[in-house]
């Protein structure tokens, strides 16, 4: 008799596949993704019940247990959607399989348009022993299936992850009753370096903030601000790595591969041909894309230009890093606000003190002092203002797929709690 195979024992796909969808290296795929993305779905099935349920002490037995979605029903069910561009879908899909893993909610996913492959795989599940009537791929572009699904009376919440354009069309669908909607959107994260940080650490974060998967990250680093008193070493030193980097297949090991698309690989492009006209100074001068398919895009550093470029405000979403300075702690925060996204920031500094108070300043969901694009399983992960809202992992995570109830049970030994009419 087989033994079904567990969520751990699938392992990642072959990197054939890996470079198809133009991910990443193998090395980075091997060490990162795809064993975190089996850790989140583990971890979340092995969560204990009790943190399901509480009961509260006092006149009452009280009972608040966490149902999942969907009144009058044995489960609810979900509907999520991925961004067309995102090359860490893996990660995402497994985080939000897993939430529905442990609250028992009926699950339908849309995969990607340009990177079908993997989520159809999931699929596999089944073999684990998912039962089929939790898990459904549904196919098609957004306008087709994405808008109907999100206007269904049949689908109790919706998780997004995509562009805060794509989110804000969600949250104003009209509705026949209001929908739980989880929406984990776009970013455009800063990352503060003070002059008394460690300037290796800090050159490696800032390095791997933007390059890491292209910079097809929600939640990397695309803006630099550096204390202008170390502004000139520092891009000596960054410049430096970045002109190190290899880019071409990720089968052969390169440090980055191409984008998802040619056609957001010209998006991305469009950027830094701009800020080029606008007089800015592109790091580094050559590019090492001569040659290569269009979906290649090289890294680049962007400085001379002032905060209110584009740069700056849009997120980009490749491998475009824009830089300017500050002189105190209260121009460095203003500038990282200064845009209308709230994903993540990160902060360099020796002085821990000074790192908590620009920390708690700094609007947005997630701030990483002296590290960079660290999610552990246990906190919260989600922004504010066009990053979206809601939270995804921990308690806080679970909680999106959950509705509150409160069940009281009058103890026979206390006085009435009603007033007796008649």
């Amino acid at each position: 008799m087989n033994t079904p195979p567990t969520i751990r024992e699938f392992g990642p796909v072959s990197t054939s596949s890996v470079a198809a969808v133009s991910i990443r290296s193998q090395k980075r795929w091997r060490s990162d993704t795809e064993p975190a993305s089996q850790g989140f779905v583990q971890q979340f099935g092995e969560r204990p019940p009790q943190s399901m349920e509480s009961v509260a002490a006092g006149r009452w037995k009280t009972f608040m247990p966490r149902r999942v979605i969907g009144s009058g029903f044995p489960s609810g069910s979900c509907v999520e959607k991925g961004r067309p561009e995102s090359g860490r879908q893996a990660k995402f899909a497994r985080r939000e399989k897993g939430k529905t893993v442990l609250t028992g909610l009926r699950t339908g996913r849309g995969p990607i348009p340009h990177h079908p492959r993997r989520r159809l795989q999931r699929m596999s599940a089944y073999e684990a022993g998912v039962p089929r009537a939790a898990l459904c791929v549904i196919t098609g572009y957004g306008k087709e299936v994405g808008e109907p699904l999100a206007a269904s009376t049949d689908v109790d919440m919706l998780s997004f992850t995509g562009s805060t354009a794509t989110g804000n069309r969600l949250a104003q669908t009209p509705r026949p009753f209001p929908q739980r909607l989880s929406l984990e959107l776009g970013g455009k994260g800063a990352t503060i370096v003070f002059a008394d940080a460690d300037l290796d650490d800090a050159v490696d974060g800032a390095l791997a903030g933007f390059c890491i998967n292209q910079g097809q990250v929600c939640t990397a680093g695309t803006r630099l601000l550096l204390e202008s008193s170390i502004a000139d070493t520092f891009l000596d030193r960054l410049g430096t790595k970045v002109a190190a980097l290899s880019v071409g297949d990720p089968r052969s090991g390169a440090d980055l591969g191409p984008l998802i698309s040619p056609e957001h690989a010209d998006h991305v492009r469009s950027f830094i041909d701009q800020a080029r006209h606008a007089g800015a100074r592109i790091i580094p001068e050559a590019d090492p894309t001569d040659g290569l398919p269009s979906a290649y895009v090289a890294p680049a550093v962007i400085t001379g230009l002032d905060h209110t470029r584009a740069v700056f405000q849009q997120e980009i979403f490749g491998p475009v890093l824009a830089v300017t300075t500050f002189d105190t702690a209260d121009e460095a925060i203003a500038l990282a606000n200064g845009t209308t996204y709230g994903l993540a920031n990160g902060v360099w500094t020796a002085d821990i003190k000074r790192a908590l108070t620009v920390s708690r300043r700094l609007k947005s969901g997630i701030v990483w002092v002296n590290s960079v694009l660290s999610s552990p399983f246990p906190l919260p992960f989600g922004g504010s203002r066009a990053s979206g809202f809601g939270r995804e992992k921990g308690a806080e995570g679970v909680s999106e797929f959950t509705q509150l109830k409160m069940i009281t049970v009058e103890l026979a030994d206390r006085e009435r709690s009603f007033p007796e009419l008649g």
